[in-house]
């Protein structure tokens, strides 16, 4: 027979959050939150026995138990900022991690990464316009195929020499992708 004069935290054998709780000012019936480690008791997913916090499996059903998502390693943690002005620069396909360069938090303040970013997405659209729009914009011109696919071979002779350069830790401005570059950088910050 339940003895009825016994408050419900003692009744649930949670007598030291009570008393705890009654010190401190708390209700001592408040639900737990997630942040209360010191509080945490981990119940079966499926059965709701008690397990160990670092249990896998339950032990009364089996179970298997979910774990607790930890802290998410950053994916740019070994990438120093020579090595993201360089991958920028790869003809083409450089434009894929230029753009997660200047999403990340870890290259938010390094200017040099970020001039290279934005350089390499300006030369990048740059050589979107010439290799689709090119045929067509010198259409009147003798030879506007071999005059587009000139063009073509500059822009990615130039993304091969601003690798170079970027392998050497020297930085180059182009002369008018540059000049937006440095501006979009310097408005970014």
């Amino acid at each position: 027979m339940r003895d009825f004069g016994k408050p419900r935290a003692v009744a649930k054998g949670l007598l030291p959050i009570f008393n705890e709780t009654q010190q401190s000012g708390e209700h001592p019936l408040r639900p737990l939150r997630h942040h209360d480690k010191k509080y945490s008791m981990p119940f079966c997913t499926h059965c709701g026995t008690r397990v160990d916090q670092s249990a896998s499996f339950c032990a009364n059903c089996g179970t298997a138990q979910p774990r607790a998502a930890g802290p998410t390693p950053d994916p740019l943690h070994g990438i120093s900022g020579r090595t993201a002005s360089i991958l920028c620069y790869i003809p083409v396909f450089g434009v894929i991690p230029s753009i997660v360069f200047l999403a990340s938090r870890k290259f938010r303040y390094n200017q040099r990464v970020r001039f290279d970013a934005f350089q390499s997405v300006y030369l990048f659209v740059a050589w979107l316009i010439v290799s689709s729009a090119g045929p067509l914009i010198f259409l009147g011109l003798p030879f506007h195929h071999s005059f587009a696919s000139l063009l073509e071979t500059l822009l990615t002779f130039c993304w091969i020499f601003l690798l170079i350069k970027a392998s050497q830790s020297e930085q180059v401005h182009l002369p008018i992708l540059g000049d937006l570059a440095a501006r979009s950088t310097s408005e970014q910050l």
